[in-house]
């Protein structure tokens, strides 16, 4: 498989199994019984020995197949097999090519001799054309390195491969890994990855997934490295197993998780298989009985395929799922003439390709596709989850997340929904899904997932109901800013109301027609609370004050606008009523006070015929008449002049009277 001299040998089974056989997980142990059987296809031949080496998601197949010529030689061509005979995919002009690997989009890459004579090959990427014919275009080199080869292309066209000195030429180790892309200006270009150490002479990139990250190892020579993960400009190496102080890498999914071997012997072949994720190389393990693994390819849902050898050389193609090592023949019927040796890679549709033994001891390539008549099943989940009245308050992310045990594996979901968020169908072709609503009331959502073999799961409804709206309230009594009086019976009225999720609670100090807190004088506040079933919660209140019933002054002093007419210097009883007995210190600090006022010639004037003695003087009540008598004593230098008599209550009211002095 691995060395260019190998590759491209002429002869018979022994050479063409060289090429194949190089190869082979965490603590693997025998499955009891598969969750996944396989129909088995022999992709036939074009002449001789074949091995397959790519699959992609529709099922189409590359890799290489011996041809005989016209001058009776067998040489290795490259292939695509879509489903019938083989079809021969040509060179650059010389004898012979091999396909390595394949995108959803058909775009093969592999490399090829240049000539009939010289050992030179070059990568190559093979694309259909607009005349409906696959193109084969070299992609030439890297500087120093007159030969290339390509192993594996991503979904947006990058590929990766090695660009070495010719087959034949010494040192036959020495090359570079390389990255096809396309720069920053469009134009297509082949990027030298460089090696791990100063010391190495040699890398090899292997594989890439779609994010551009590449796998391969750099050392001193190919029998001697280390699995690389190339990402972001950066090389890093990757380690060993213990024991096993070589590694390299063949495999990488889209979430970076790693796989290949770590081996002490690659000529005696000693090694196992790894998968590299989360910072740490772990041991896969072999078959049982068996002392050599390695691991080829890993796919998006971490199953890993590849190869484990016993102590006589035989082979055995493997799956390794959840921890489970299976020999792939187990999983294929019992009267296939295939014996399955290796299994270099595995598709999203679950696909699985490689070599096999035919009943004549013949190299074949084979493709696995999964029996598979079960349907998908989706999970959703809504973040934040509904309350338990099945409403939230925030916007809802919803996540479709598809399995498919069946084996075939998720082809896509398709979800569409109704209501105040409407969403039209829709089809994403993966197995997740997010969705967000942000639209307030009840929405729909339909879902189904499909898998790669055609079983789609029954439509499933989720429904979200959003309010994000609080509760409004509105309170009619207490008036905001209203005066009640002392013991007053105010009846409390109020309401609450939602248009989203409804009314859960409406509550205040009292119930709708309860007595509004009138028992002590002073400011009050009168404050609803309301909460919708969503959960949205609103406060409203109102601030009243609760005064003493104070109704006027009695006689012998006069409201305003009278002017009170007394003799300057007598004392005056002042006589008011608070609605009952309030206690003696019913006025606020510093109150009553007289102030000067003008003397309204127009103002109506009463004279006050009752005074008290001069020592009848402070506060006083009269329970029988339920009146408070203030006594205050006038000043002589007030004659001829008009005041005012202010009284503060302690509940902050204030009330006037009018006077006159002779």
């Amino acid at each position: 498989m691995r060395k260019t001299v190998v590759i491209f040998a002429t002869t018979a089974c022994a050479a063409f199994l060289a090429l194949a056989s190089l190869i082979v997980g965490i603590g693997a142990r025998p499955a009891d019984a598969a969750a996944t059987t396989y129909s088995v296809t022999d992709l036939g031949t074009l002449a001789g020995n074949t091995i397959a080496r790519g699959v992609n998601t529709s099922g189409k197949v590359v890799g290489q197949s011996q041809k005989r010529l016209d001058n009776g030689t067998l040489q290795l061509r490259a292939f695509l097999w879509e489903g019938g005979p083989m079809e021969d995919l040509g060179t650059l002009g010389g004898p012979s090519s091999s396909g390595r690997g394949l995108n959803d989009s058909g775009q093969i890459v592999g490399f090829s001799r240049t000539s009939a004579t010289g050992t030179q090959q070059q990568a190559f990427v093979d694309s259909m054309g607009t005349d409906g014919k696959m193109h084969m275009v070299a992609l030439g080199t890297l500087p120093g390195f007159p030969s290339s080869e390509a192993w594996a292309i991503n979904e947006s066209g990058q590929i990766v491969g090695r660009s070495s000195a010719s087959a034949g030429s010494t040192p036959i180790n020495s090359g570079r890994a390389f990255l096809y892309r396309k720069n920053d200006s469009g134009v297509a270009t082949m990027e030298n990855l460089g090696v791990l150490f100063p010391g190495d002479t040699y890398s090899e990139a292997w594989a890439l997934n779609d994010s551009g990250q590449v796998v391969g190892e750099s050392g001193i020579d190919e029998d001697h490295g280390q699995a690389f993960l190339y990402s972001g400009g950066t090389m890093k190496g990757l380690g060993f197993l213990p024991g096993q102080p070589y590694s390299e890498a063949f495999g990488i999914d889209n979430s970076g998780q790693i796989v290949g071997w770590s081996y002490s012997s690659r000529a005696s072949v000693q090694g196992r298989a790894f998968i590299y994720r989360n910072g740490e190389m772990s041991d896969l393990g072999a078959l049982p009985g068996d002392i050599y693994s390695m691991a080829r390819a890993i796919d998006e849902h971490g199953r890993v395929i590849g190869q484990s050898r016993d102590a006589s050389g035989q082979n055995r193609a493997f799956l390794w799922e959840n921890g489970v090592m299976t020999v792939l023949n187990t999983l294929i019927p019992t009267d296939s003439p295939l014996k399955l040796l290796d299994a270099y890679a595995i598709s999203e549709s679950g696909q699985i390709v490689g070599s096999a033994f035919n009943k004549d001891n013949q190299v074949r390539a084979f493709l696995l596709t999964p029996n598979d008549a079960t349907a998908p099943t989706t999970v959703a989940t809504t973040s934040p989850e509904p309350n338990a009245a099945g409403w939230n308050k925030d916007d809802v992310t919803i996540k479709l997340d598809a399995t498919d045990e069946g084996g075939s594996n998720v082809e896509g979901i398709t979800y569409s929904a109704s209501g105040v968020q409407p969403i039209e169908e829709t089809t994403v072709h993966r197995d997740s899904a997010t969705i967000k609503v942000a639209a307030e009331g009840e929405t729909t959502t339909t879902y189904s997932a499909k898998d790669h073999a055609g079983n789609a799961e029954d439509p499933k409804t989720l429904i979200v109901r959003l309010d994000e709206t609080a509760p409004g309230i509105y309170i009619t009594t207490p008036a905001d800013g209203g005066e009640y009086k002392l013991g007053e019976t105010v009846a409390a009225d109020y309401d609450c109301s939602d248009g989203g999720s409804g009314i859960d609670s409406c509550a205040g100090p009292v119930s709708v027609g309860g007595d509004v807190d009138t028992t002590s004088i002073g400011q009050k506040t009168f404050e609803i609370a309301a909460t919708d079933r969503a959960g949205n919660v609103t406060a409203e209140s109102h601030t009243y004050s609760v005064v003493y019933d104070f109704g006027g002054f009695f006689s012998p002093v006069d409201n305003p606008d009278v002017l009170n007419r007394v003799q300057a210097g007598s004392a005056i009883p002042v006589k008011f009523g608070l609605g009952g007995d309030q206690g003696p210190a019913i006025f606020a600090e510093g109150y009553p006070k007289s102030q000067q006022i003008d003397c309204d010639s127009t103002a109506p004037i009463d004279n006050i015929e009752q005074t008290v003695n001069a020592g009848e003087s402070g506060l006083s009540y009269d329970a029988s008449l339920d009146r408070y008598t203030y006594v205050w004593k006038s000043v002589r230098a007030w004659s001829g002049t008009c005041r005012q008599l202010v009284v503060k209550l302690d509940d902050g009211t204030v009330h006037r009277a009018n006077f006159k002095f002779r």
